[in-house]
């Protein structure tokens, strides 16, 4: 259960959560539903487990498909969220594509991979802060959470160095422009 701080910070609050369908997305998408928020759970796959787990806790949440690499797509997540309730508080970002860049070294990564990798981890960053910011403007602010791997520091010389600075550059500038 979570604390009375929390309670009070996201109670009522709509958090849309990328990448919610497993691991760390599922976790703060039942987490949070348990404290009390309106979770919607987007993802590329199916996030029906995460949604079971937010109604075994009694939580409220809807489900969304979500290919954060087209801006259509993030749109619709928008739309699905404010329909089912009528605004947008908060982005957590934490969909990322990392499989393919398997610890080798940054050049030794194909174009393919590489462009598959940004078009996730910097590319659905942005559309999905495009797409949510102005429904939070109107309803006078919101906050975006951008999440980034704590793994590549780890890995000497590897692509995940590279996909972490890129999201890294990019939460930062996605959280300032949500703020103005």
């Amino acid at each position: 259960m979570a604390d009375s701080t929390t309670e009070l910070t996201v109670r009522e609050k709509v958090v849309v959560i990328t990448g919610a369908a497993r691991g760390i997305g599922q976790e703060f998408a039942r987490s949070l539903a348990m404290a009390g928020a309106l979770v919607v759970a987007a993802d590329i796959n199916d996030c029906s487990a995460t949604l079971e787990l937010i109604a075994a806790g009694n939580g409220k949440a809807i489900g969304v498909g979500l290919d954060v690499r087209s801006a259509e797509s993030a749109s619709d997540m928008t739309s699905a969220a404010t329909r089912a309730f009528g605004r947008v508080d908060a982005l957590i970002n934490n969909d990322a594509l990392y499989g393919a860049l398997r610890g080798g070294r940054f050049d030794a990564i194909g174009e393919a991979d590489w462009d598959a990798a940004m078009a996730v981890n910097v590319k659905g960053i942005w559309n999905c802060c495009k797409a949510v910011v102005p429904v939070m403007r109107q309803a006078g602010g919101g906050s975006i959470i951008n999440l980034a791997s704590l793994a590549a520091p780890r890995v000497r010389g590897s692509s995940l160095a590279a996909r972490s600075a890129a999201r890294s550059r990019s939460s930062r500038r996605a959280s300032r422009s949500s703020a103005t």
